[in-house]
């Protein structure tokens, strides 16, 4: 998404008043001063730099390896961390921000994973979120506005090589709407980058061979993601009834079918959800729904119809951004990548999911799960054991 496709998405909610905020005034902007700890990257010389890694030597990233929002490893140097006892303040973390401040000023890249020790060089600027009223995703994708920006611009010392002083960084001013709006700000993002991904398949592979793999602890295959391959016997019978009842037995007979596949359709949903979830939870993987478990093609055209408005996968990829922020959150997405993919003039859709930088819960009203893959299936923790294994599986916590 472009900057200025961002702004407008920010510069909406704000100013529309249709959010969960009544309005937005100037008591709602913020320093960045006011919202994150910075930290100048770790000084190093050229001749204390390697191309090679080797067992104790640290990646270093500069500013040129921050490319496309993302870090590029591919020409990374390595430091030894042994000529600096300090060494552990340049310690990159997860929900960092990234901000070049030398080379190409104003390159941004957020962390979202856990990279071990990584070490920010001194083109770098880490800002560290403090408050706890604004998301990193949201305060990131602000930063990558043109609003941000423009003021980024005014600060910026040259032209080819251009510098930001970390003075100066401090000033930009931040719109900090309510939590809510910021998740919504976030999610409207997400739905549109999402509409923006061109359709892909499976790289170094053919989609055949693919989906004869066997399910794993890493590879999942839905049929469907709310429209049921059949219905229940349960549900059949009460359709049988229905041709000979009449009168108020027969609105109460349909008000009950209507209801029963609706649970059904929710059920569905959440066997997607649950699936995310177990991967970011556990070693992350790929779910392919319009696949079944045998390997047979049979595509979501159908889910489409389900919707009432926009029956096509834009209809389709925004309900399903929908429900993971719903019952996953927002913060989640940046985990998740997707891909629509043509097959036999069937449409398939293939997410692949990250592993999670902290625990992921499934939450419904009253009703918050924890899912982990193991034995090629979803599995469900009791609190006991959600403990265990959060405390083996994140460290930082």
């Amino acid at each position: 998404m472009s900057e200025s496709d961002i702004s407008s998405y920010i510069v909406d909610i704000l100013d529309s008043k249709s959010s969960h905020s009544d309005s937005f005034t100037d008591r709602d902007f913020k320093i960045l001063e006011d919202i994150v700890w910075i930290i100048r990257g770790m000084p190093a010389s050229d001749s204390q730099l390697y191309n090679e890694p080797n067992d104790t030597r640290l990646p270093y990233i500069l500013s040129s390896d921050i490319v496309d929002r993302k870090i590029n490893s591919e020409k990374v140097k390595y430091l030894e961390p042994a000529e600096n006892p300090t060494i552990d303040q340049y310690i990159i973390k997860v929900n960092d921000i990234l901000i070049s401040i030398r080379g190409i000023a104003g390159k941004l890249v957020l962390v979202n994973k856990e990279l071990g020790n990584v070490i920010a060089s001194s083109q770098i600027a880490i800002l560290r979120i403090k408050s706890e009223q604004v998301s990193p995703e949201y305060l990131y994708y602000v930063l990558s506005s043109t609003y941000a920006q423009h003021q980024l611009a005014e600060y910026k010392i040259g032209k080819n090589i251009s510098g930001l002083s970390l003075k100066d960084l401090l000033k930009v001013h931040i719109p900090v709407p309510s939590l809510l709006d910021q998740h919504e700000i976030v999610k409207r993002i997400k739905i549109t980058e999402m509409k923006d991904r061109e359709p892909t398949e499976p790289i170094g592979i053919s989609l055949e061979e693919f989906i004869k793999r066997e399910e794993s602890d890493t590879l999942e295959f839905k049929s469907t993601m709310r429209k049921p391959t059949r219905l229940p016997q349960s549900i059949l019978t009460k359709e049988q009834l229905l041709q000979n009842t009449l009168g108020q037995e027969k609105k109460k007979l349909e008000d009950t079918i209507v209801n029963e596949k609706k649970l059904l359709v929710e059920a569905l949903e959440k066997e997607i959800l649950k699936t995310v979830a177990a991967f970011m939870n556990s070693h992350g993987g790929t779910l392919v729904i319009g696949v079944d478990d045998n390997g047979s093609v049979c595509g979501i055209e159908g889910d489409f119809e389900t919707f009432r408005d926009r029956k096509s996968w834009d209809g389709y990829s925004q309900h399903l951004v929908n429900i993971i922020c719903e019952h996953i959150g927002a913060e989640f997405m940046s985990f998740i990548d997707w891909a629509r993919i043509f097959y036999k003039e069937k449409t398939i859709a293939k997410l692949t999911v990250k592993k999670s930088s902290w625990p992921v819960y499934l939450e419904y009203p009253g009703v918050q799960e924890f899912y982990i893959r193991g034995a090629n299936t979803t599995q469900a923790l009791s609190p006991k054991q959600q403990n265990l294994y959060i405390k083996e599986n994140w460290k930082n916590i």
